[in-house]
């Protein structure tokens, strides 16, 4: 019996350190709970709250009887009150973990944006116990958010609205180049044609003084003639576009090529032209590309005769074309003005040309999304590299099967 006694007394006694470690761990966990910068709210498996921390009732100014249950819901704002407590029953229901955003009224009558995060807790046997949450004030961080998606949608207007008057402006841009080269076509024309005349039948009633300036004359002309050429070609790079396709880049460099026979065979120009891929593009451009990079590499060649080589490599997503020559070469300085309208390079004098052909380049690689460059050095040829991508956007890949 006594036994019995001592056993029970033991077991008595084992209980009562196990409720005084538990009661001590709970009152750890309210004295945690109570300082910490968070809002803590427990609640049971009916639902209902049973614990809020002492910086909840700071915040919402009530007493700890009052928010207890669904008492705290009443400090939710109106029009968030629904979708609240919808969010907190559903994931309640599913025991899963959740995050919702909703006003709070605070004890000075404002409402302030709550996160609540809640998760379910479990007992030492892993058995539901009901949710565990902690809040915070987010309202500041919202102001400056919404402050910045207002100012990014008014910058984004404002763009929006200047890029629309930069196209407007590149359109009357081109169709003024386009009308103005076009119709000084004939007037020009008409004086290179009297010029022609007068050195053809009066050269030799006039003084050699004479006869030069009629010289200069046509020479001017024809000058002009080939810069509104080239100016109705620049106009037409985006108002003459087609649609991009599937494209063989060695068939284009091959018409390019057939454009520009008489000046290969004049030239006696050695052209090798390596496998080429097939990209998604605007084949007339790229022939153009193609033939002005071809022309300049034959235009700027040595005292040999030109040596140019036509190549291409994959890069990622991007096919990386070279278009080497021995010419005569670019200082570095002007690797990048070359590209500019009108700007030519060192070495260029008596060149014909008006310096225009590589800035249709650019414009046809950009357009293509795309970038040109040259690498070179004077007396060592050059390499103009342009890319083009790979596959664009809402094309499969064209040598996914080649």
């Amino acid at each position: 019996m006594s036994e019995e006694i001592e056993r029970l007394t033991a077991r008595i006694r084992e209980l009562e350190r196990a409720r005084a470690a538990l009661s001590e761990t709970e009152e750890r966990f309210r004295i945690m709970a109570d300082i910490a910068p968070v809002m803590i709210w427990m609640s049971g498996t009916d639902k209902l709250c049973n614990y809020f921390n002492q910086t909840w009732l700071d915040f919402t100014g009530k007493p700890l009887e009052d928010e207890l249950g669904d008492g705290w819901t009443k400090g939710v704002h109106p029009e968030d009150i629904a979708c609240c407590l919808d969010t907190y029953v559903r994931c309640f229901d599913a025991r899963q973990h959740f995050r919702m955003e909703y006003r709070l009224r605070r004890a000075d009558g404002e409402y302030r944006w709550i996160l609540d995060t809640g998760r379910p807790r479990y007992d030492a046997d892993g058995g539901f116990a009901g949710y565990i949450g902690s809040c915070i004030d987010i309202t500041d961080q919202k102001e400056v958010s919404a402050l910045l998606e207002k100012r990014v949608n008014e910058r984004t207007e404002e763009l929006a609205a200047a890029n629309q008057q930069l196209k407007r402006s590149n359109t009357d841009l081109e169709q003024f180049a386009f009308v103005v080269s076009h119709d000084l076509q004939e007037p020009l024309r008409t004086v290179g044609n009297f010029a022609r005349l007068l050195s053809e039948r009066y050269r030799d009633r006039l003084d050699q003084d004479a006869s030069e300036f009629i010289d200069f004359l046509v020479d001017a002309t024809v000058r002009m003639q080939a810069l509104v050429r080239d100016l109705l070609e620049l106009s037409k790079v985006d108002s003459r576009r087609q649609a991009a396709a599937p494209v063989d880049a060695g068939a284009a460099c091959r018409k390019a090529l057939e454009n520009l026979k008489t000046a290969v065979e004049d030239s006696a120009a050695l052209i090798t032209l390596e496998p080429l891929p097939v990209i998604v593009a605007d084949e007339g451009q790229l022939i153009e590309l193609f033939q002005n990079l071809l022309a300049n590499a034959i235009k700027y060649r040595s005292e040999r005769p030109p040596v140019v080589r036509i190549s291409a490599r994959r890069q990622g997503e991007r096919w990386q074309f070279c278009v080497e020559d021995n010419g005569i070469g670019v200082h570095r300085e002007n690797a990048d003005r070359i590209f500019t309208m009108f700007r030519r390079a060192g070495g260029s004098a008596g060149k014909p040309g008006a310096g225009i052909g590589l800035a249709v380049c650019k414009r046809i690689v950009e357009r293509h999304r795309g970038h040109i460059w040259v690498e070179s050095q004077p007396g060592a040829g050059s390499r103009f590299y342009f890319t083009i991508p790979a596959i664009m956007e809402g094309e499969g890949d064209p040598n996914a099967n080649a």
